[in-house]
C-alpha cells in the first residue's frame, strides 16, 4: 500500500533495474532471455502530487514510458470526478513518457477507498455515464495520454457494474488514449478481495490491467513483507488464470513499513527506511526467500522495504512471464529507476 494513500494488495509504480543477466533494450533481467520481454515493454511510474513529485519525475527521465500522476477523485455524489491538474502533461511529456491520470474511489473524508462512493457511481446508470464523459473529456482538453480507473475495496454486488462502467469509458476514450484498470492481487483464487472484479471481462475493453502486488503486509496487520516474492509470483498465477499475458502488467512497490510494538505503521520511502536503520546503528537485513530487506530497531519497531533490488527480481518474473510490463507505486519514495536504453 502506498505511503499517503494505502492501497489494497498491488498497484502501483514501476522500476527496472540494472543487475546481471541478459541486457535487452538496455535492461538487465536477472534469468530473462530476449524472448521473455512483450513488445512493447510498458513501464508506468505512479506518482503522488505533493512535495518531491517533480523531483521524481525528472529524476526518472528516460527510465519510464509512461508517468501516472494520482490526481483524480470520484466526487461526493458519484456523478462527476476531481479535475487532474494538466501542468503535470507537459512535465512528463518533458522526460519522454506518456502522461496519464488516475481516477479513484479515495474518501478524504474516511481517509480511504469509499465502497458506498464507488456504488453511487457504478449502479446508477447516469453516473455511470456523467463520470465517463468527465475522464474522456479531461483526457481529450488536457492534452492526456491515457488514464488508470483504481476502485479499490468495492462490493461484490458492483462486480457486472464496473465491467459496464470501464466498457462506457473506453468507448468515450480517443483510440489513442491508454486505459488501464488497477485489479487487487491474492495468492489465493478463493479470496474475498477478488470477488468484486471480473478480471475476464475488465480485460476486455481496457488496453491493460494492471496487478496491484502489494501491501501482502499492511498497517493494521502484522509486520511483514510488503511483497514478498513467493506471494507475488502466487498472485500472478492466479491473476494469469483470466487475463492473458500480454494485457497484464506487474504492479511493484517502491516503499515500505515501519510497524510499531503499540500496532501503529507508518509508510516509509526506501532511501528512508535505509536512513532510519542507519541513524538507529541496525544493519538491514536481506531476506533472499522474501526478496526484501529488513530491520529491527532498538525501540522493538521492524521495518520491511521494497527497493530496486526486490523490485528487479518482481521485474524479472514479470519478463519471464511475458507481461505487457510493470508498474511501480510510487516514484516518490521508490529507489530511482535506472534508464530503460
Amino acid at each position: 500500500m502506498p505511503p499517503a494513500r494505502p492501497r489494497t494488495a498491488l498497484l502501483g509504480a514501476i522500476v527496472l533495474v540494472a543487475l546481471p543477466g541478459l541486457a535487452t533494450g538496455g535492461v538487465r533481467l536477472p534469468g530473462a532471455t530476449a524472448s521473455d520481454l512483450a513488445a512493447p515493454w510498458d513501464v508506468m511510474g505512479y506518482v503522488e502530487p505533493g512535495a518531491g513529485a517533480g523531483a521524481a519525475i525528472d529524476a526518472n527521465r528516460g527510465a519510464v514510458t509512461s508517468v501516472g500522476m494520482d490526481e483524480s477523485s470520484v466526487t461526493a455524489n458519484g456523478s462527476g470526478i476531481t479535475a487532474p491538474d494538466r501542468s503535470w502533461v507537459r512535465r512528463i511529456h518533458a522526460v519522454g513518457a506518456k502522461a496519464e491520470f488516475l481516477v479513484s474511489n479515495w474518501s478524504n473524508q474516511s481517509n480511504g477507498f469509499s465502497a458506498a462512493l464507488a456504488a453511487d457511481v457504478l449502479q446508477t446508470a447516469g453516473h455511470r455515464d456523467s463520470v465517463a464523459q468527465a475522464i474522456a473529456s479531461d483526457v481529450v482538453e488536457g492534452g492526456w495520454d491515457g488514464v488508470t480507473i483504481d476502485f479499490e475495496s468495492i462490493r461484490r454486488a458492483d462486480r457486472a457494474d464496473l465491467v459496464t462502467f470501464v466498457a462506457g469509458v473506453r468507448a468515450r476514450l480517443p483510440r489513442r488514449a491508454i486505459l488501464v484498470v488497477d485489479i487487487p492481487a491474492s495468492s489465493s483464487a478463493s479470496d474475498p478481495h477478488l470477488a468484486p472484479f471480473d478480471d475476464r471481462g475488465l480485460a476486455r475493453h481496457a488496453d491493460e490491467l494492471m496487478l496491484m502486488a502489494y501491501d501482502q503486509h499492511y498497517p493494521g496487520g502484522p509486520a511483514g513483507p510488503v511483497a514478498g516474492l513467493a506471494w507475488v509470483k502466487a498472485s500472478l498465477g492466479v491473476a494469469l488464470r483470466s487475463v492473458p499475458p500480454s494485457e497484464l502488467q506487474l504492479g511493484e512497490a517502491g516503499y515500505g513499513y515501519r510497524w510499531y510494538p503499540d500496532g501503529r505503521a507508518t509508510s516509509v520511502g526506501d532511501a528512508q527506511a535505509r536512513r532510519i536503520a542507519a541513524r538507529n546503528g541496525v544493519h538491514p537485513t536481506w531476506s533472499a526467500a522474501r526478496g526484501e530487506w529488513h530491520a529491527t530497531l532498538p525501540d522493538r519497531s521492524v521495518l520491511w522495504w521494497s527497493d530496486a533490488r526486490a523490485q528487479a527480481l518482481d521485474t524479472a518474473v514479470a519478463a519471464q512471464a511475458h507481461l505487457r510490463g510493470i508498474g511501480v507505486w510510487q516514484l516518490v519514495q521508490s529507489d530511482p529507476l535506472p534508464p530503460l536504453g
